[in-house]
């Protein structure tokens, strides 16, 4: 188990990385309601992004995005909801992914911008 959750924060940490060179500002890190918990909330303009981290060691049949279905999306929207009434925000807000694939060691990073759509 310890395994799992170091790896966990070696992705975000990636994520934070990643995002932080594309231009994003992160804004806060494993924000939780109860047992719900966004990753990442990061500023893209004028845009507040939630960002759900997927990070998976290489193997077959490891595709880390398909670990966002429909109950966890549903989980992340209503997160963001609570957030947003919690910071008194008003304004746009998109979901995104970053997926990190490790390879020998190595991040393999993919981003999905609006990954999916509240519903």
């Amino acid at each position: 188990m310890k395994e799992h959750i170091e790896l966990g924060k070696t992705g975000e940490n990636q994520a934070v990385g990643y995002l932080c060179r594309k231009g994003y500002q992160v804004i806060d890190r494993n924000w939780r309601l109860g047992h719900h918990e966004i990753d990442l909330v990061a500023m893209d303009g004028g845009t507040v992004v939630i960002v759900e981290v997927k990070t998976r060691n290489s193997g077959p049949y490891c595709d880390p995005g398909q670990a966002v279905g429909p109950l966890k999306q549903k989980i992340l929207v209503y997160a963001a909801n609570a957030w947003t009434r919690f910071h008194s925000y008003e304004g746009d807000v998109r979901f995104d992914v970053v997926t990190i694939l490790m390879v020998k060691g190595e991040p393999v990073i993919h981003h999905i911008r609006d990954a999916f759509y509240p519903f």
